[in-house]
C-alpha cells in the first residue's frame, strides 16, 4: 500500500458519537469555553470527500495550496469508491495530500467524518470537490475565529456559482418550523447582497470550516443523511448545545453545484424529504413537533401534490409519489435510531426552540422557504363555472387554495395557532356572490410593522374602496354599492407600502410582505 493511501471497509454509519480518537489513538476533548487566538503555529486540516472528482480536483486542490492564510495546513482527500483515475491522480500529482479511499460508496456524510477523525488540525475545514476557494478564503475564516470568543463553532462561506456567473449561492443557512432549510441570498445578484457578519444556524458544507472539538463534541456529520441536508443537521445541533454559527462574508468560494449527484431528480427531493424528516425528529423539542403536528401531515401532502403537478409526465408523479411515501417508511424503519439519537442531544441541549425563534435563526413560519414558498401564478378562474365553484367566506389559511390566485405565501400561523397567509404586493382570490351581498369582510392579522399598512381594494377589476391595516388583528368590514351581478367575484388586494422583514426587522427573511390575511368573507 502506498505511504499516505489508507484503505476503509464498510462503517458503522448510524448516529455519530461524541469524542473521535484522532489517527494517533489519542482522545481529544471538546474544545471547552477557553479563549482562542490564531498563530503560525496553527493546523487547519482540510476535508475534501470526492466521487468521481478527477476532472474537479486539481482546481479545488490547487486554491486549498495556493491560501495566503500563513498557517499550517494538511489537506485530507476521501475518495468515496470512484471509477474514475482519482486515486492514482493524487498518488502522481500531490503526494503532500493524505488519501484515504472508501472500498464502496458511503455517501458525503460519512467520507467527511472519517477524514475528520483523521484530522489533527484545531480547525477542520470541510470542502466539496467542485468548489474553488478566493486565496484569501482561510485568512478570512481564521481572522473571524481570532475575534470571536470560543462559542463561536463554525464558519460560513460567501459561496458563489460558477454558473450562473454572479449569483450568490449561499451567505449562511436557515430553517423554518417544519425544518425545511434554504440558502441565505439564493440567487441574488452578487452586486447587490448586502454583505455583513451575521448569525446562521447551519454553514453550507460544501465550504465551511470549524472548530474540530466544537465538531467532534456534537457528533460529527450523521452518517444516515446520505445526501442532503447533513449541513443542516450538523447546523443545528451545534446551535442546540450552545455554539453559533456565523456567515462571514470576505470568505469567498465558488461552486460547481450538483456536479457529482445532479439536481432536481426524484430521488434528490426523496432524500431531502426523508432527512429533513429525521433531523426534525431529532433536534426539535416534544412540544414544538407536538403544536406543529398537523402542519407537519399538511404541508407534506400538499408538496406532494405541488410536485406532481409539475412532473413532467404521469409516470413521474407516480414516481414521485411513491418516493414521497418512501420516506416516510424509512422514518418508521429507522425510528428507534433516530429516537436513541434524539435521546443523546435532549441530555446536552442547552438552547430551546423558543430561544432559535427568538433569535431569528429557527423562522416561525410554516411551508416552504420564505425565498421559494410564494405559490406559482395560477391562470385565472373561468368566472362562468359557477357560484358553486367558489365559497362566499374564504379562510385562507385553511383551506380553498383554488379560489386563491397568484400574490399568496404559504400557510403559516401565529403563537395562539392562528393560521394566516401573508400576500404579496398584489394578491387576487375568487369568492362566489349569490347576489344582494352588502358587505366584504376582511379580517386581517399583521401588517407593516413601522406604519399602517395601506391597501386598495378592486372588483372584477373596478375599484372598491381603499382600507388601513394596523399590525394586529383587525375585521375590515367594506362597504359594496348595490346592483352587482351574482357570480364569480375577483377581488383583488394591492398594498401600496409592502415591507421586506431583513430591511425592516434585520430578520432572515427575503420575502416582500402586503399584510397577513385570515379570512375574506362577502355578507
Amino acid at each position: 500500500m502506498k505511504p499516505g493511501l489508507r484503505v476503509y471497509e464498510n462503517g458503522t454509519g448510524g448516529c455519530p458519537r461524541v469524542g473521535w480518537a484522532p489517527s494517533g489513538g489519542e482522545r481529544r476533548e471538546p474544545c471547552g469555553k477557553r479563549e482562542w487566538t490564531v498563530s503560525e503555529d496553527v493546523l487547519v486540516s482540510y476535508v475534501i470527500p470526492s466521487y468521481r472528482g478527477e476532472d474537479l480536483l486539481p482546481r479545488c486542490l490547487e486554491s486549498v495550496l495556493s491560501q495566503r492564510g500563513g498557517v499550517q495546513r494538511e489537506v485530507i482527500v476521501v475518495d468515496d469508491a470512484s471509477d474514475d483515475g482519482t486515486v492514482p491522480l493524487l498518488r502522481r500529482d500531490y503526494p503532500q495530500v493524505k488519501v484515504l479511499v472508501n472500498r464502496r460508496n458511503r455517501g458525503p456524510a460519512a467520507a467527511k467524518n472519517l477524514g475528520a477523525r483523521e484530522a489533527t488540525g484545531e480547525f477542520i475545514a470541510f470542502l466539496d470537490n467542485d468548489v474553488e476557494l478566493r486565496p484569501h478564503w482561510e485568512e478570512a475564516m481564521l481572522d473571524r475565529f481570532s475575534r470571536e470568543d470560543s462559542s463561536l463553532g463554525a464558519c460560513a462561506s460567501h459561496l458563489l456559482f460558477f454558473d450562473p456567473p454572479g449569483k450568490v449561492n449561499s451567505a449562511g443557512g436557515m430553517l423554518n418550523l417544519l425544518g425545511h432549510a434554504w440558502e441565505r441570498g439564493y440567487m441574488e445578484d452578487d452586486a447587490s447582497f448586502r454583505r455583513y457578519p451575521a448569525r446562521v444556524i447551519y454553514a453550507c458544507s460544501a465550504a465551511v470550516m470549524l472548530r474540530q472539538g466544537v465538531f467532534l463534541e456534537v457528533g460529527g456529520f450523521d452518517e444516515k443523511l446520505s445526501h442532503a441536508y447533513e449541513d443542516a443537521d450538523l447546523g443545528w445541533r451545534i446551535n442546540l448545545y450552545g455554539y453559533r454559527v456565523v456567515y462571514e462574508p470576505r470568505a469567498e468560494a465558488r461552486h460547481r453545484v450538483n456536479t457529482t449527484l445532479g439536481g432536481g431528480t426524484v430521488f434528490n427531493k426523496y432524500q431531502y424529504e426523508r432527512n429533513r424528516m429525521r433531523s426534525a425528529l431529532k433536534n426539535m423539542e416534544w412540544g414544538t413537533l407536538r403544536w406543529l403536528g398537523g402542519e407537519y401531515f399538511y404541508w407534506f401532502l400538499n408538496q406532494m401534490r405541488m410536485e406532481s403537478r409539475e412532473a413532467p409526465s404521469r409516470g413521474s408523479s407516480w414516481r414521485l409519489m411513491m418516493r414521497m411515501a418512501q420516506a416516510v417508511a424509512w422514518n418508521l424503519l429507522h425510528l428507534p435510531d433516530t429516537l436513541r439519537c434524539r435521546k443523546d442531544i435532549d441530555s446536552r441541549r442547552k438552547v430551546s426552540d423558543s430561544q432559535l425563534m427568538r433569535w431569528g435563526l429557527l423562522q416561525t413560519q410554516v411551508g416552504t422557504p420564505p425565498n421559494h414558498c410564494s405559490y406559482p401564478a395560477r391562470k385565472a378562474g373561468r368566472l362562468g363555472t359557477g357560484i358553486a365553484s367558489y365559497p362566499r367566506r374564504m379562510v385562507v389559511g385553511r383551506k380553498g387554495e383554488e379560489a386563491l390566485q397568484e400574490g399568496w405565501y404559504g400557510r403559516e400561523k401565529d403563537g395562539r395557532g392562528v393560521a394566516f397567509r401573508w400576500t404579496q404586493e398584489r394578491a387576487r382570490i375568487f369568492l362566489g356572490a349569490k347576489g344582494g351581498e352588502r358587505e366584504l369582510r376582511i379580517r386581517t392579522l399583521m401588517g407593516h410593522p413601522r406604519e399602517k399598512t395601506r391597501a386598495v381594494v378592486r372588483i372584477n377589476g373596478d375599484h372598491a374602496t381603499e382600507i388601513e391595516v394596523p399590525n394586529r388583528g383587525c375585521l375590515h368590514r367594506l362597504s359594496l354599492p348595490a346592483g352587482r351581478d351574482p357570480g364569480v367575484w375577483e377581488v383583488e388586494i394591492q398594498v401600496l407600502n409592502p415591507f421586506r422583514p431583513r430591511e425592516v426587522l434585520g430578520v432572515e427573511d427575503l420575502r416582500k410582505l402586503g399584510m397577513a390575511v385570515v379570512s375574506m368573507e362577502l355578507r
